[in-house]
């Protein structure tokens, strides 16, 4: 029987199984073994990881990063309308 763990955190994630022959990081698409925890949005599609981080610069009011912040809080929030780029 295998056992996968997902962590998310606050700037990284990371996949990992456990097997009968010990832990494993699985790597991402990139050979990497963390992807960053970022998410961005396009016209056309949404992107993860190293693709939506290469977007902060030139498509920062459609990305976010840092995100395990908001975790357990309500959308009207003080400290999340704080952030501009995701206020109504």
């Amino acid at each position: 029987m295998s056992v996968v763990w997902i962590d998310v955190g606050f700037q990284n994630c990371y996949v990992v199984v456990a097997r009968s022959g010990g832990i494993e990081t699985i790597a991402n698409e990139y050979s990497d073994r963390c992807t960053p925890a970022c998410v961005s949005l396009t016209r056309k599609n949404h992107v993860i990881g190293n693709a939506a981080k290469s977007q902060i610069i030139t498509n920062a009011k459609n990305t976010v990063h840092g995100f395990k912040r908001y975790h357990g809080r309500a959308f009207d929030d003080p400290f999340i309308q704080a952030d501009s780029y995701i206020s109504i």
